[in-house]
């Protein structure tokens, strides 16, 4: 089966990432491997900090600081919506489970790099959004909904989220992980950044970040073997970071997704498993929680984390080489006529033409506005094949697993009025 090291080695190159690093942890050892990668650097995890902020948030609901079901508006002034009485709807759970209903799903827009920007943001991006759909009524990813969950920590902390985080994680837990406001903090090397060229067809250094605004959904940068000990602090039942009972609870399978389910933080695509990746302009990284059986994660200096990781699954436990959720199975709601999803689907700062060919073929072209567009390529029009049950795939070919776009409340003529490929659009046109 080989090593872990030539695991990794036969997964990165070509379309993903020029290099990787596995761990594993089992019974508090950690296995590492790598590939053209050095395993003691520091590497963009993205959305795999939302367990972390998760648990910051947690702990708060364990002191009796909060309750989930506590209105956000309760806690933070300036946290406000369009209607003002829909304001008050939003939970603390509702931003955990990504059912918030906020129309700010990747609001990646930059208020500044000192320590009042999550405060800005609240005030300035999310004050006067709409909702995309009503609190709890869905689940749609939502990374805006993560940074109000970090403006929640800091007021109820007395200090910016990247301090608490250091503070109450890496430091108790020994990581060298910290956030990338606090670079000047650790003195670990720091992985470069690369991304798919399509036009060259090879991948290319690629220095753009996150702004630090948008930290709490996804500007950790730590090494594989560091989010495996956070996994396992997590869930190994000792209370290191939270108590057994509400760890537990994070891997409740709280609410329906494509494949398996949303808990308070992490993914749950199977009974018992936790699961969040993360990617941002320049990496991809995959943390997998298994309670009684260990932990693994993938951090990569560029596209592919997902591919990788299902590489490093199967050499452990023999498991298929793709993962959940990225299969060409069909939807489950009825059938549409591929003419009447035809249309315009927005969101903020995305748009979704949707077009139909005489031979019934969707294709899909994707406008991004800025600040996204600075940050993220737009994908090259995507011709989607049936899958049935209102769902459809879109592959490209330098692309691993396909992306799956549901169509879904079709209306009296069968157009339908909702478009999700994780976070909802809503037809316009």
């Amino acid at each position: 089966m080989g090593t872990l090291d030539e695991v990794v080695a036969g997964a990165v190159g070509g379309h993903r990432a020029p290099g990787a690093v596995a761990a594993v942890s089992r019974d508090g050892e950690v296995e590492v491997g790598a590939a053209h990668a050095d395993p003691e650097a520091l590497y963009q995890v993205g959305s795999v900090t939302k367990v972390m902020t998760a648990t910051l948030v947690l702990q708060h609901v364990e002191r009796g600081d909060i309750a989930l079901d506590d209105p956000v508006a309760d806690h933070l002034d300036d946290f406000r919506l369009d209607p003002p009485e829909a304001t008050r709807q939003v939970t603390v759970r509702h931003l955990l489970t990504h059912t918030c209903g906020i129309d700010r799903a990747d609001a990646f827009v930059d208020t500044g790099s000192d320590d009042g920007c999550l405060a800005r943001f609240v005030a300035e991006v999310i004050a006067g959004a709409p909702l995309i759909h009503a609190p709890g009524e869905h689940w749609s990813y939502c990374n805006a909904g993560y940074v109000v969950l970090g403006r929640l920590v800091e007021v109820l902390d007395g200090r910016p989220w990247d301090d608490a985080l250091a503070a109450r994680i890496f430091d108790p837990l020994g990581l060298a992980a910290v956030t990338a406001a606090r670079l000047d903090r650790t003195d670990s090397p720091l992985a470069g950044g690369h991304r798919y060229d399509p036009e060259r067809g090879e991948v290319v250094p690629e220095p753009q970040v996150m702004p630090r605004s948008v930290g709490p959904a996804g500007n950790v940068v730590a090494t594989a073997a560091d989010l495996v000990r956070f996994a396992e602090a997590l869930t190994d039942g000792r209370g290191r970071l939270l108590g057994p009972d509400l760890a537990a609870a994070m891997l409740e399978p709280d609410v329906p997704m494509r494949i398996g389910h949303q808990g308070l933080g992490w993914t749950v695509p199977l009974p018992g498993v936790g699961s969040h990746g993360g990617t941002t302009p320049g990496g991809t990284a995959l943390l997998v929680a298994m309670p009684g059986r260990g932990a693994f994660a993938v951090v990569a200096d560029g596209p592919g984390a997902l591919a990788i990781s299902a590489a490093v699954r199967a050499h452990l436990f023999g498991a298929p080489a793709q993962p959940l959720g990225s299969r060409r199975e069909p939807g489950t709601g009825p059938e549409l006529a591929p003419e009447a999803c035809a249309g315009r689907y927005a969101r903020y700062l995305v748009t979704r033409d949707v077009t139909c060919d005489a031979s019934g073929t969707l294709t899909v072209t994707t406008t991004y506005q800025e600040p996204l567009a600075g940050l993220f390529r737009e994908p090259e029009p995507t011709p989607l094949e049936p899958l049935g049950g209102g769902s459809w795939a879109g592959q490209h070919p330098y692309e691993d697993f396909p992306q799956l776009w549901d169509f879904s409340e079709p209306d009296g003529e069968g157009r339908p009025r909702l478009l999700s490929t994780g976070r909802l659009s809503v037809r316009v046109g």
